[in-house]
């Protein structure tokens, strides 16, 4: 696992810091806890970028982790 980058989701109003990961060569569980996710699917960058922009994704994390990734990858990150 790679750290990203770590965020203050609401500076001022709360301390509350989320970190975030990039992560390769995952395998699914035999068994997953109960409540765990058991499922996953993989995506193209491309596909992702396309469910931003169509509405699909709209949670503020998942999207600043995939173009905070996608900028990394055209060298327009500074980190």
């Amino acid at each position: 696992m790679r750290e990203l980058l770590s965020f203050l989701t609401t500076p001022g109003f709360s301390d509350e810091q989320i970190t975030l990961f990039l992560a390769g060569g995952l395998s699914q569980s035999r068994e997953p806890d109960v409540g765990e996710i058991d499922q996953c699917r993989g995506f193209a960058l491309d596909d992702l970028v396309r469910m931003i922009e169509s509405g699909a994704i709209q949670d503020a994390k998942t999207i600043l982790a995939i173009e905070h990734y996608r900028a990394g990858l055209t060298g327009e990150r500074k980190d």
